[in-house]
C-alpha cells in the first residue's frame, strides 16, 4: 500500500494510523505494527479490568514454573486441557 496512512482490518472493523509524512516499506510495516500493538494492549487492558471486576473468571489448568515450557508443550500437544497453562516467571 502507498498511502501514508496504513490500514488493516481486524474483526470487521478498520483502522488508521497516520503519520506525519509518507513512509518507507520498512516504515509502513512498523506502523502497522505499533498501531496493532496498541490496539492489542486496549482489548488486554480491557479484558484485565473485567477479570479485576468479577465480570469474566479465567480458568487456569495449572501453573508451572518457566523451567517447565517443555512439560507445558507436552501437555498441550497431548491434548485435553480444560483452562490455561501458565508459565511463571
Amino acid at each position: 500500500m502507498d498511502s501514508p496512512y496504513p490500514r488493516y482490518a481486524t474483526e470487521g472493523r478498520s483502522s488508521a494510523c497516520a503519520a506525519a509524512e509518507a513512509p518507507t516499506p520498512a516504515e509502513s510495516r512498523s506502523s502497522r505494527s505499533s498501531c496493532s500493538a496498541r490496539q492489542e494492549r486496549a482489548k488486554l487492558d480491557h479484558l484485565r479490568r473485567q477479570a479485576e471486576e468479577g465480570q469474566v473468571t479465567l480458568r487456569v489448568a495449572e501453573v508451572l514454573p518457566a523451567e517447565q515450557a517443555e512439560q507445558a508443550h507436552r501437555l498441550l500437544n497431548a491434548g485435553g486441557v480444560r483452562g490455561r497453562l501458565v508459565l511463571e516467571f
